[in-house]
């Protein structure tokens, strides 16, 4: 249910995305259209009742190789999937590079550029974390929270990914503690070679698209994140100055 101040455009848009992914993608839940309830406007989705990814990993006993090994095939099946009802990358990343006002012309239009001859058209979910995964009673992992989903290369859903898993930080916490940091390298290292038989980060490309994914991050209210995100850039930058 939305509350009152969301617009209507934002409310259209959410249901054009719903109703692109979720006619295409088994692991996203059922979409049912709008509905209002007690006056609010909203969205009625399938339910899926179980726990979340970022719960079943604080656990004692969790299996992390195990709990990765399903995120990525989760993710896989997700990039295996297209549709034409979703934003391209150029309308979902440009716009904050342009934002970002820190480019050179020549660097901002090069990483345009770089984007614009990328044909690759692949559901991207454009924010797969713990959070946003749910196992249900029946075992069955769902992915949820679309909000953010568009068409593109997998690549660029990977750098995003792999960056929150490394540097997310949830609201109201600052730093990542020595403990939880091994846990989430940990993940990536155990999500990686289970979402396929290359490594994404050995990818000439690679760095380009985490750059394009940091410089989006910046938009996001992400205080705490911002100084790590600011060296992450400039280390790019150094060893890609056709970008910079």
């Amino acid at each position: 249910l939305y509350h009152a101040d969301v617009s209507e455009s934002f409310i259209t848009y959410e249901t054009q995305i719903a109703k692109a992914v979720t006619s295409v993608c088994s692991a996203a839940p059922k979409f049912y259209g709008k509905t209002t309830l007690e006056g609010r406007k909203g969205l009625l989705y399938q339910i899926v009742e179980g726990t979340t990814l970022t719960e079943m990993i604080h656990q004692e006993s969790v299996d992390i190789n195990g709990l990765a090994c399903r995120m990525a095939k989760a993710h896989q099946s997700i990039h295996a999937t297209s549709t034409d009802d979703l934003p391209s990358m150029m309308d979902y990343f440009v716009p904050n590079l342009i934002r970002y006002g820190q480019l050179s012309d020549a660097g901002l239009q090069n990483l345009i550029a770089f984007i614009d001859r990328d044909k690759t058209e692949k559901i991207c979910h454009g924010d797969l974390h713990p959070e946003n995964v749910m196992e249900d009673n029946n075992g069955k992992l769902w992915i949820i929270d679309w909000t953010n989903a568009y068409s593109g290369n997998p690549i660029s859903d990977l750098a995003r990914t792999l960056y929150l898993f490394l540097n997310g930080l949830p609201l109201n916490q600052t730093h990542i503690e020595p403990a939880e940091r091994l846990m989430r390298e940990q993940v990536v290292e155990s999500f990686i070679p289970f979402y396929g038989s290359d490594d994404p980060r050995k990818s000439n490309d690679w760095d380009v698209w985490r750059l394009i994914i940091l410089i989006n991050r910046c938009f996001e209210n992400i205080d705490s994140e911002r100084p790590e995100i600011d060296r992450m850039i400039a280390e790019i930058l150094k060893s890609r100055p056709e970008f910079a």
